[in-house]
């Protein structure tokens, strides 16, 4: 997650100190530079996710499940990307049975926020949260149009 965290760290600090062109510009150039924060929206949620697991605050972006030994008959899309977080991948209130990793889901219960632990799911959370953070660039950029 380092190289994440800086990379997402450079777009933050580009976009505070980005100045827009002068409006005289050949185009008026890009006067608006919005950020669309998922990095602290995914963390937020991954510790909400982990405290309801009983995966404590420090292990909530460490705690892995590994795949290991499961069929494809275990995976929802017919592959596996792991290892990944245990926190953004699975659901449930059970406690994994081992601090640090776990081969599956506890009680084989798949999470609605990622079910492959990479990408957010396309029927609950990922277009929810991307119509939301959409209305609310539509409504600062026309907040700045009046």
């Amino acid at each position: 997650f380092v190289s994440l965290r800086e990379d997402n760290n450079a777009l933050r600090q580009f976009m505070i100190h980005y100045k827009p062109p002068p409006s005289t510009a050949a185009g008026g150039g890009i006067q608006n530079v919005m950020l669309m924060e998922w990095e602290r929206l995914t963390d937020e949620l991954i510790l909400a996710n982990a405290e309801t697991m009983n995966i404590p605050p420090e292990m909530a972006f460490k705690h892995r499940v590994t795949c290991e030994g499961l069929s494809k008959k275990h995976s929802v899309t017919g592959q596996y990307y792991c290892p990944h977080l245990t926190a953004l991948a699975c659901a449930g209130v059970s406690s994994p049975n081992h601090p640090d990793a776990i081969r599956s889901c506890v009680d084989e219960r798949r999470g609605r926020l990622s079910l492959d632990g990479m990408h957010w799911c396309e029927s609950t959370t990922g277009p929810r949260t991307a119509g939301a953070v959409a209305c609310l660039i539509q409504c600062a950029t026309t907040a700045d149009a009046t």
